[in-house]
């Protein structure tokens, strides 16, 4: 994997390298993000608490002005399938309720990857070396690594969190 060596020089290094150097602890802002935006999201219990939830995250109300989605139900629904799924398995809990936020803010629809309501079908996704619908290279694609190549290694789950932050750019 590409890194920075130091002195502005940039090389090659193993991934599990790569890993114990960026990844011993989430990526800055996960703990954060997870709890203000998707754990709040997930404690909605009605229309009261979703309008207070709007007010206290503007962002929000402008994408629903705009048009878009924010579906506080369907993140409750999707995570539940979730916890349902071989997913629960594989992944910490913390990345499948941000996987559920996303979806109730429409991700999967703006990559155009479609998903069974009640029986989420992620393995293409998970395995995608582009799975947030960039504009790269197939010589970019070369040096980037999928959510599952990562999954079983040493500090993978945390470069899975740095990865489904990027959801955010696509979304916003």
């Amino acid at each position: 994997m590409l890194s920075n060596l130091g002195n502005g020089q940039y090389g090659y290094i193993p991934l599990q390298d790569s890993l114990i150097k960026y990844y011993k602890t989430e990526p800055e802002g996960w703990l954060s993000f997870v709890k203000d935006y998707v754990d709040a999201a997930l404690n909605i219990k009605n229309e009261k608490d979703y309008e207070k939830y709007l007010e206290n995250n503007s962002f929000l109300k402008m994408i629903t002005n705009a048009g878009g989605k924010f579906d506080y139900l369907e993140i409750q629904r999707f995570y539940e399938a979730l916890k349902k799924s071989k997913y629960n398995k594989m992944f910490d809990d913390d990345i499948l309720r941000f996987i559920s936020y996303i979806r109730g803010l429409s991700f999967f629809d703006i990559i155009g990857y479609e998903l069974d309501r009640d029986n989420p079908d992620l393995d293409e996704w998970f395995n995608s070396k582009n799975a947030f619908k960039y504009g790269l290279t197939e010589e970019e694609l070369k040096n980037v690594y999928s959510m599952m190549d990562l999954l079983p290694l040493k500090y993978g789950m945390n470069a899975i969190r740095g990865q489904l932050l990027k959801a955010n750019k696509r979304i916003w």
